[in-house]
C-alpha cells in the first residue's frame, strides 16, 4: 500500500493513473487517462478518446506494461471510479 507517500524504490513497482476531461473548441468533451511510474514519475501509459469507459483506462495500462517491459507484481493506485472498480479492469490488471 501506498499510505498516502506515493513514491517507489525502484522502477515498475508502484503506479498512479487517473482520467479527466478537457473541453474541446465545438464544445464537446475528449477524456484522457494515464499512468505514471512512481518511481521515475514519468508517463508509461496513456490513451484519449471520446469516452470515459474501462477501455480507456485499459489502454493506458496496456500502454504501460509494453513500454516498461511488464508491471507484474506493481501496485496501481487509482481513485474509486467506476472505470478502475469494474471487473473488467480488475481482470486485466
Amino acid at each position: 500500500m501506498f499510505k498516502r507517500r506515493f513514491t517507489a524504490e525502484k522502477p515498475n513497482t508502484g503506479y498512479v493513473g487517473d482520467i479527466t476531461y478537457l473541453l474541446i473548441a465545438d464544445g464537446s468533451n475528449i477524456y484522457p487517462a494515464t499512468v505514471i511510474d512512481c518511481f521515475s514519475r514519468q508517463m508509461t501509459g496513456f490513451a484519449i478518446a471520446e469516452h470515459m469507459r474501462t477501455e480507456l483506462v485499459g489502454k493506458a495500462l496496456m500502454m504501460a506494461h509494453r513500454g516498461q517491459g511488464g508491471v507484474d507484481g506493481a501496485i496501481f493506485h487509482s481513485d474509486y471510479g467506476s472505470v478502475y472498480t469494474s471487473d473488467r479492469y480488475r481482470r486485466l490488471c
